[in-house]
């Protein structure tokens, strides 16, 4: 079967002015495609995946008061629920899973207790000192439909009571599709950022089934630990990780990289 990817990309040539980068979180964000332009470099955005907001249910709805601490793990956890969740805000404490979540939250008027400072991850909440001492909290995580069953797990086990909201679905996007879109670039792409655990699995998926190794060519940039774990496991080749999802802090990643490069 021929390569998908035009074949093997070239070595890219050493200047700050050639850096192409496929983003591929789910919605655009513009303030990071600002900041990306600024340091000379096409994008490109490729979303792997579909998002499906979902209401909160009338059941979880009395968890809502029942809680003193609200857990959002990604800026897909508010959804459409922003209105209904400051209604019912009272003294909860709000804990967000990183800068981007936290400037969403803050963009509704929701104020952020607690970020993880280095791992924005489950592992990383876990190791809030909040989540940590011998008070007990009523948790509420606010999700993906299929449920943070990790965090949910380690809270339960520090003695702490949980329930889940789902406010989200993730809908995996046409393999065929995405990689129609890639195939006629793919040799001017030099990055590739994933801001998801799912978002990277899809990714490794379109490689794979649509035949385009190339992908696992470029540099690629995760951020969390776990994902950069994940992502060397899936054969990418080169893989960077940003000290937190935030977008200034994406784009130092990406820049450090690309200076290194150059720089040896």
């Amino acid at each position: 079967m021929a390569d998908r990817s035009n074949g093997h990309s070239s070595p890219c040539q050493k200047t700050l002015s050639t850096a192409h980068i496929l983003l591929t979180h789910t919605h655009c964000d513009h303030y990071l495609e600002q900041l990306l332009t600024q340091k000379n470099t096409d994008i490109t955005h490729v979303p792997m995946l579909a998002i499906k907001p979902l209401a909160i249910s009338k059941i979880k709805q009395k968890a809502l008061y029942e809680a003193d601490t609200w857990v959002f793990l990604s800026k897909h956890s508010l959804g459409e629920n922003a209105e209904l969740l400051k209604q019912h805000r009272s003294d909860q404490c709000i804990v967000a899973i990183g800068p981007g979540t936290a400037h969403l939250l803050s963009d509704h008027d929701i104020t952020v207790d607690y970020v993880p400072e280095q791992d924005h991850s489950s592992d990383g909440i876990l190791a809030l000192p909040l989540f940590n001492t011998d008070s007990k909290r009523n948790v509420l995580v606010f999700s993906e439909a299929s449920g943070p069953a990790y965090l949910k797990k380690g809270l339960k086990e520090r003695g702490h009571a949980v329930i889940h909201a789902a406010t989200y679905q993730h809908q995996k996007r046409d393999t065929t599709e995405i990689a129609q879109t890639i195939s006629p670039i793919i040799d001017s792409i030099t990055h590739i950022t994933t801001h998801s655990q799912k978002g990277l699995d899809h990714l490794h998926t379109v490689s794979e089934k649509e035949y385009m190794p190339t992908l696992k060519q470029k540099t690629l940039l995760v951020t969390s630990q776990h994902m950069r774990a994940s992502a060397t496991e899936h054969g990418f080749q080169s893989v960077i990780c940003s000290d937190n999802n935030g977008p200034t802090q994406i784009v130092n990643s990406i820049s450090a990289h690309r200076k290194g490069a150059i720089y040896g």
